[in-house]
Formats: C-alpha cells, structure tokens, sequence
C-alpha cells in the first residue's frame, strides 16, 4: 500500500490514501475502521466505537421491527384498541421481534455478532 507521501506504510485512523479507489480496501477489516467516502480521489478512514456501532444497529433494528409490525397489522388487519393503539398477538410479536433481530444479524459483519448478540435480550424483550 502506498500513502500519500508515496511510501509503503500502514493503513490507520490518520492514513489518507492517494490514487484510484481500492475496493479491496473497504472490505478488509482494518482494526476498528469503517470506510466513510471518497473525496478527489482520497479515501478517508474513520475509526468507529462499540457504542456508534450499538446506536446504529439498534436504529436499523428498531426501523426493521416498525416495517415488520405495520406490515402485519394491514395483513391481518387489526383495528385500534381502547388505547388506540394496534397490537399484534404476543405470540406473532415476538416472532417479528425475532425476525427483526435476524435481519440486523444478516446485515452486520460475523465480527460484530457476539456485540450484538449481548444486546438481544435487551432489544427484543416488551418494554
């Protein structure tokens, strides 16, 4: 790898690579690092802690389960309780509480799994 001052080095937080994008780059995990965007050429590399990585899968499992609960309730159309609220049943909730949480498995890297997997109960459990 070449950085920007044409020597071989590194890739860290701090690298900004020069040249044409290497897609090979952004699929090799480089410590902690996600990749962010390509700006003239440049490649910029920003590292991303366990708790951003817990906000945005949470986020992502939250939209998921909304998607999935909506769908359901214009499905088997149920209608407004006296709260005015449309539950679906607590068995077919919990599948799509489930559900929800394999999507977001399905989405993030192997290496993030344990993470998440430390989070489920917590998610996926009715508050």
């Amino acid at each position: 790898m070449i950085c920007e001052n044409n020597t071989p080095g590194a890739l860290t937080e701090d690298t900004i690579l020069a040249g044409p994008l290497n897609l090979n780059l952004m699929e090799k995990e480089i410590g902690t690092c996600l990749f962010v965007g390509q700006l003239s050429r440049k490649v910029f590399v920003m590292e991303i802690s366990e708790k951003y990585l817990l906000c945005i899968a949470h986020a992502l499992y939250s939209t998921r389960l909304h998607l999935l609960t909506l769908t359901e309730v214009v499905r088997h159309g149920i209608k407004p309780d006296e709260d005015g609220l449309m539950r679906l049943p607590a068995e077919l909730d919990d599948e799509m509480r489930s559900q929800a949480f394999d999507y977001l498995l399905a989405m993030f890297p192997t290496e993030t799994h344990a993470t998440l997997l430390a989070e489920r109960n917590k998610w996926t459990t009715q508050q």
